[in-house]
């Protein structure tokens, strides 16, 4: 039987850590994988900041994480488990599984619907109105989740556990010239390839090209780059980029 995405050339833009997760998925369907990230996590603004908020984050009811990234930040400086009074929630299945390894506990809270909109519903609906609420986020997060709690009558600290920054390669417009389908896991990543390719021959490169992204949020950065999304992922995950993916072979 011929493999799925057998021959297909793929062209994943994200840290190699993500991709790392992706990429024997897609060879295991007989996909080409090249790995080119757009983007480097690196340290918030205030490192200081980010420290107290983990050193306090006991005294809060729940410790929110809407990424992978943020667990990791929270971890590496976190020199003590959280009680059982701080519950935990992970803005999806990735997320939580960060929790777990990294944390030792699974999340008390993964929503149905994986974003700051679905993380925000029900959260609200478990917790109390009055609740301290610290969320860990990126520093170009968006502010939907927070403002919603807020609005529900929550404490929310909302804390900057990491950075994102372009990581231009060289050599990007002959990587995408030779790919036939793209892989957007991040707006900064959506905008990081526009304004890699700006100039000559622009965005044209990406003519005859399927780009997925890992969900609406990223598709929406994309196409307000300018970059034309052929396919969403069902769930922000390895498996449902995997599946995206096969549609577009």
């Amino acid at each position: 039987m011929r493999a799925p995405l057998a021959g297909v050339r793929v062209l994943l833009t994200h840290p190699a850590r993500t991709a790392d997760q992706l990429d024997p998925l897609l060879r295991a369907d007989g996909a080409d994988v090249a790995c080119m990230p757009l983007i480097e996590i690196i340290a918030p603004p205030d490192p200081a900041a980010l420290q107290a908020a983990v050193d306090a984050a006991a005294e809060a009811d729940w410790v929110v994480f809407t990424s992978v990234n943020g667990v990791e930040a929270f971890a590496r400086l976190r020199d003590a488990p959280l009680p059982a009074s701080t519950a935990i929630a992970g803005i999806g299945r990735a997320t939580a599984r960060a929790v777990e390894e990294a944390l030792g506990r699974p999340a008390d809270l993964v929503p149905v619907r994986a974003d700051g909109e679905g993380l925000a519903e029900e959260l609200v609906s478990r917790a109390r109105k009055n609740a301290h609420v610290s969320v860990f986020a990126a520093l170009d997060a968006r502010p939907v989740l927070v403002n919603q709690l807020r609005t529900a009558g929550m404490r929310v600290e909302p804390v900057v556990a990491y950075a994102t920054r372009p990581c231009m390669p060289p050599d990007l417009a002959r990587t995408v010239a030779s790919a036939e389908i793209i892989v957007l896991t991040s707006g900064s990543a959506a905008r990081a390839l526009a304004d890699g390719l700006a100039g000559d021959p622009g965005l044209e490169a990406l003519a005859g090209k399927s780009i997925v992204c890992i969900g609406p949020v990223t598709a929406a950065a994309a196409g307000e780059a300018g970059i034309a999304v052929a396919a969403i992922a069902h769930e922000p995950s390895s498996q449902g980029l995997r599946d995206a993916i096969r549609t577009c072979a």
